[in-house]
């Protein structure tokens, strides 16, 4: 259903399968590993065309500000029935891999600047580089015997999902093993982190984060602010 949210940002990651993803005023082709951001306002939505044989999964997060919780009855969706608009093949949408604040995103997982500073590589994918203000999400890739270090956020609360393959999560006081579609949700300022400890095999441990609000003290350990 394609909806809107008034105060609200809103970002979807597509888990598995393919299907269309709406944006503003026309439907994207997207699958596995595609980012839909959607700021306030801006009209979005998913669908799984008939022709498609797959289910199509995606986890979505919806944040508005702290200062808003006492009108969070106004984030409520406003329903756009029947959206109807063109289709964007995958191939054709490369300038949606940009910077639009103001009209949304659609990204990937696998692009985003560059994070290393905590011992895994991570890309921020969605955060205030791109224009987020009250969300970001970022992926880490941890080969075989990597750890993204336990570390805290004094100010942002942490969701984390296991998108691919086995490894374990670090909650408060212990590890907890986690494989892909588990999801870890670390308060602030309570200590989380992942780890890969398959040694001798080649599979990474794919993790997504998604944050409230951003991580400010990453961007400026990485040297972004």
């Amino acid at each position: 259903m394609v909806h809107s949210h008034p105060v609200s940002e809103d970002v979807t990651v597509v888990f598995k399968g393919k299907g269309e993803a709406f944006l503003g005023e026309v439907w994207y082709e997207v699958a596995e590993g595609d980012v839909i951001y959607a700021p306030e306002n801006v009209k979005h939505g998913t669908r799984n065309p008939e022709t498609n044989t797959e289910p199509l999964i995606c986890y979505n997060w919806q944040v508005p500000y702290l200062s808003e919780y006492d009108i969070l009855p106004g984030a409520r969706d406003r329903l756009f029935e029947h959206q109807e608009g063109r289709v964007v093949a995958f191939d054709a949408r490369g300038k949606f891999d940009a910077h639009i604040p103001e009209t949304g995103i659609i990204a990937h997982i696998d692009r985003g600047a560059l994070f290393t500073q905590y011992g895994a590589p991570m890309r921020f994918v969605i955060w205030p580089g791109v224009g987020s203000r009250k969300i970001s999400l970022h992926r880490a890739k941890l080969p075989p015997e990597f750890e993204f270090k336990v570390h805290f956020h004094p100010d942002a609360e942490d969701t984390l999902l296991a998108f691919h393959g086995r490894g374990q999560g670090f909650l408060f006081d212990r590890w907890f093993d986690m494989e892909a579609g588990d999801v870890l949700y670390a308060p602030s300022p309570v200590r989380h982190g992942t780890r890969n400890k398959n040694a001798g095999r080649e599979d990474p441990f794919i993790v997504i984060g998604a944050a409230s609000p951003p991580q400010m003290e990453l961007y400026r350990l990485a040297g972004y602010l």
